[in-house]
């Protein structure tokens, strides 16, 4: 805008904000970017995951079923196959990645409904170390807790929000918020 508080595109609906805009939008993004390290480094700090849920499958999820708890990667995590998340809509779950987070094409996290209810992107909580890439039409689901950079490639997209502590790209992609 004119004012240099916000940008806008065909591509988007909404407004585009960063801190570098100055003015009203920084003081308000400021206390919001604290807000999103102190939730990174919660989830981070989560006590690891011992068993099956420390380094899954050698760290890929490929037609895994997620119950709710923490899952703990100590290096990289590779979607290879669709994810089903399965519990009720409180249950949490805490995915910790020290490596980057890559979900390959056409794949999906997709949340099961059961007996219980269906878990709800807002309590799934992906902590990356590295970066996220998510591939052409592939689709995410949760709360991204991203310390590097997050990629989203042509056609891919997200029910949940993303937040990173440095960039993000978004390329033809679709993201729903949910509360």
């Amino acid at each position: 805008d004119a004012a240099g508080q916000f940008a806008t595109s065909s591509l988007i609906t909404g407004q585009v904000h960063a801190a570098s805009y100055g003015g009203a939008i920084a003081a308000t993004l400021t206390p919001a970017v604290t807000a999103m390290e102190t939730a990174y480094e919660d989830a981070r700090s989560r006590t690891r995951a011992v068993g099956a849920r420390l380094n899954t499958n050698g760290g890929a999820f490929n037609e895994d079923v997620l119950t709710p708890g923490v899952y703990t990667f100590d290096a990289s995590l590779g979607l290879t196959g669709d994810v089903h998340f399965q519990g009720s809509d409180t249950d949490v779950f805490i995915i910790q990645i020290a490596g980057s987070l890559v979900q390959n094409a056409g794949y999906k996290v997709i949340l099961d409904a059961s007996d219980v209810g269906t878990p709800l992107a807002k309590n799934i909580f992906w902590q990356v170390a590295g970066t996220v890439t998510i591939m052409s039409t592939a689709h995410m689901e949760g709360i991204l807790l991203v310390k590097t950079g997050i990629a989203f490639v042509t056609g891919s997209s997200i029910n949940g929000r993303i937040f990173t502590q440095t960039a993000c790209t978004l390329d033809q992609a679709t993201v729903v918020a949910t509360l």
